[in-house]
This record gives C-alpha cells, sequence and structure tokens, in this order.
C-alpha cells in the first residue's frame, strides 16, 4: 500500500477535528532541527491530547482557537 501524502497541521481547531475524525488510526509526529526525526505516538496521548483540546475549544466548531 502506497504511502499517503503528510498533513500539514496549522491550528488546534485541524488538530482536534483530525484526531476526533479517525479514532484509533495511526498517528505520528515529525520534529525538524538539526536532523528530521519521526515519532509514533502513542494512543492514549491522543485520547488525552484530545481531552485536553475539547477543554480549550469548548463546544466551539471554529477552525482556529
Amino acid at each position: 500500500m502506497a504511502r499517503q501524502g503528510k498533513l500539514r497541521i496549522e491550528s488546534l481547531g485541524e488538530l482536534k477535528k483530525t484526531l476526533t475524525a479517525s479514532p484509533g488510526c495511526e498517528i505520528g509526529l515529525l520534529v525538524r532541527d538539526e536532523r528530521k526525526v519521526e515519532m509514533e505516538i502513542d494512543p492514549k496521548v491522543i485520547t488525552e491530547l484530545v481531552k485536553l483540546l475539547q477543554k480549550v475549544g469548548g463546544s466551539r466548531d471554529e477552525e482556529d482557537y
């Protein structure tokens, strides 16, 4: 199966929408500094991150927070 392109997320609203749209999906993080480092994010961390985003954004459906 071909690897899909990387999605660039530029707001908390986009991040919340992406994380909640596909529960159970595999999430990775690319950190660029002097060298690129790819990391996988544990599903437990994703669940906690979604909870935090819901607290920050409340029930607003805005794209940017």
